[in-house]
């Protein structure tokens, strides 16, 4: 399925939602995917095969505007951005967007 990984993700208001480090930068679903793939998730003690895997994913979305994501890889997103993020807002847009939903 073809996502569009510059969506801005917006809070229940429609507003953007910045990083929180750097007002001025909206985060966005891209952002969002490379944060959850990059290190392995409290408590998780991943091997070597599934960190290669979760880099390959990362090189296939990193600077793209827009990528062709398989089944799999959208179900990886979406539980590693469930684990990795505790705000329901982040979770929900990024979902929504990942399951082709206007968020």
């Amino acid at each position: 399925m073809r996502v569009d990984l510059n969506a801005s993700l917006v809070d229940l208001e429609g507003v953007p939602i910045t990083i929180a480090n750097n007002s001025q930068a909206i985060a966005t679903l891209r952002f969002a995917c490379e944060i959850a793939l990059k290190d392995d998730l409290p408590g998780e003690r991943s091997d070597g095969k599934a960190r290669y895997a979760r880099y390959e994913l990362l090189q296939k979305i990193h600077g793209a505007g827009e990528a062709d994501l398989t089944a799999e890889e959208i179900s990886l997103l979406k539980s590693r951005i469930g684990q990795r993020f505790t705000n329901a807002v982040i979770v929900g847009r990024c979902w929504d967007l990942l399951e082709g939903k206007a968020a």
